[in-house]
């Protein structure tokens, strides 16, 4: 079914304003398996942890029209030869993707780390278009259940069929540990400048559980607090595949994070701390899988049992693998963004 919905989608043009790296490679993959090109973009070319998908990344539209984007002062040529512009990740989105929805179909991917006030004035503009009986011209995915169920009651009826809730979509062969590897006596963690993100996004809590277990860091700038630094994904792959728990951290008010799913893809037991900003509405962790908890003695506690319980750690590197299957797998969420290219080929 996943395959017949492929081969009868449009292959249309996109522009693309990101300001994400890690995410950027798994959107360019979505683009590529739809066979859609990417014309102009404005990708995070220093990004080292991710391989590149050719044609896909270090593309640059210029400091032109990247001045335009962020003062709003767009001319139409600036999105000639595309069909709509893909906005990733945006501080003040509610503003500049209603302005330049008026150029092309605009899709608006949200991801967790946008405040309830945002939210509103976004639904409001939307809204307000309607009321000028403009089409909204707007398609807004949000990988969080929760940012989905905040703006669905808020939007007029009119505008709910632009809303979508699509979950990540990673390859699991990227991330499927290879026979032969044996899990070590080490927590690990990757997380980019992590002491620099502030209390609120685990640092606190991070050097307290450091104390406690024997600890790997990587990640930009995290050389600087006795961490690797930033690494290659190769090796990013192997401490996943080897560490014997994964603890992880929220970016600030994000309910999730990317290196959540990818150490769930390959096997890590994980565990995860809870901000409260909706990383239990999700489901993740349901059933026993992994560990999500808001203090640190209950992270330690899941880390330990999984560093000297072998049996448990077997099972839950298994179930962490499962639930991050039926969550995140290409194949299962791709259908998801055919049926989102396919409603916006109408305004095209």
């Amino acid at each position: 079914m996943v395959t017949t919905a492929i081969k009868q989608f449009p292959r249309g043009k996109a522009f693309c304003w990101f300001a994400h790296a890690s995410l950027e490679y798994d959107l360019a993959d979505i683009l590529k398996t739809l066979g859609i090109a990417v014309v102009k973009a404005n990708n995070d070319r220093e990004h080292k942890e991710r391989p590149c998908i050719p044609g896909y990344n270090d593309m640059d539209f210029g400091d032109d029209i990247r001045g335009r984007l962020q003062s709003m002062t767009c001319r139409a040529e600036d999105f000639e030869g595309t069909n709509f512009i893909f906005l990733m990740n945006m501080d003040k989105f509610h503003h500049q993707v209603a302005y330049l929805s008026q150029f092309k179909p605009v899709i608006l991917y949200l991801f967790g780390q946008h405040l309830d006030l945002q939210l509103d004035e976004f639904a409001g503009k939307m809204n307000k278009q309607i009321d000028l009986k403009q089409n909204p011209n707007i398609f807004t995915v949000c990988y969080s259940k929760r940012e989905h169920d905040y703006l669905m009651p808020r939007l007029y009826r009119e505008v709910q069929h632009h809303l979508y809730h699509i979950r990540f979509a990673k390859r699991l062969e990227d991330y499927a540990p290879p026979s032969g590897f044996e899990r070590l006596p080490f927590v690990y963690t990757s997380s980019n400048s992590i002491q620099n993100r502030g209390d609120q996004c685990g640092w606190p809590q991070l050097k307290e559980i450091r104390t406690k277990v024997p600890h790997l860091l990587s990640g930009h700038e995290t050389d600087q607090v006795g961490g690797m630094g930033r690494i290659s994904f190769d090796h990013l792959r192997k401490l996943y595949w080897t560490c014997s728990a994964y603890v992880t951290f929220p970016a600030w008010p994000a309910p999730l994070v990317m290196n959540l799913k990818e150490s769930m893809l390959a096997g890590a037991p994980t565990a995860f701390y809870d901000n409260g900003r909706g990383a239990a509405d999700e489901g993740l962790f349901n059933d026993g899988v992994g560990c999500l908890s808001n203090n640190v003695d209950g992270l330690v506690s899941y880390c330990k049992r999984a560093l000297t319980d072998r049996q448990f750690r077997i099972e839950q590197s298994e179930m962490c693998q499962k639930r991050a299957i039926e969550f995140y797998d290409f194949k299962r969420q791709i259908h998801k963004w055919v049926e989102l290219f396919n409603e916006m080929e109408k305004l095209w």
